[in-house]
């Protein structure tokens, strides 16, 4: 049995001849458990040797490549992707005061204005 993730990946990659499946057991509860890194295959090897004299069956199921999986319900829905609204600066407003201000006020206040 593979010591890795990588290992038994290799090794049902030559026989499926694509990267795109999913592997999982079932444990003695009933319960599917994917296996999808290092960590997981080596809980199903501690779940194995606590059940006795029995075999680990791990089910492969192929799947469709993750592209697939996301354009194909996004044409089926017909989502056309949108262009951002363009905003425009507006041109600063120049408004009279009645009331006096100093000029470094005012300079301030302009600085201010975004």
């Amino acid at each position: 049995m593979p010591e890795t993730f990588d290992g038994l990946k290799k090794l049902v990659e030559k026989f499926f001849k694509s990267p795109d499946f999913a592997i999982q057991y079932t444990d003695d509860a009933g319960d599917v458990i994917n296996v999808s890194d290092d960590e997981d295959l080596l809980s199903a090897y501690d779940w194995l040797q606590g059940q006795g004299p029995v075999d680990l069956k791990f089910n492969i199921e192929k799947r469709e490549p993750v592209q697939a999986q996301l354009i194909e319900p996004m044409q089926e829905l017909k989502v056309q992707p949108k262009k951002a609204p363009v905003y425009k600066a507006q041109p600063e407003k120049k408004e009279s005061s009645s009331s006096e201000s100093s000029s470094d006020e005012q300079a301030l206040e302009k600085d201010m204005i975004v």
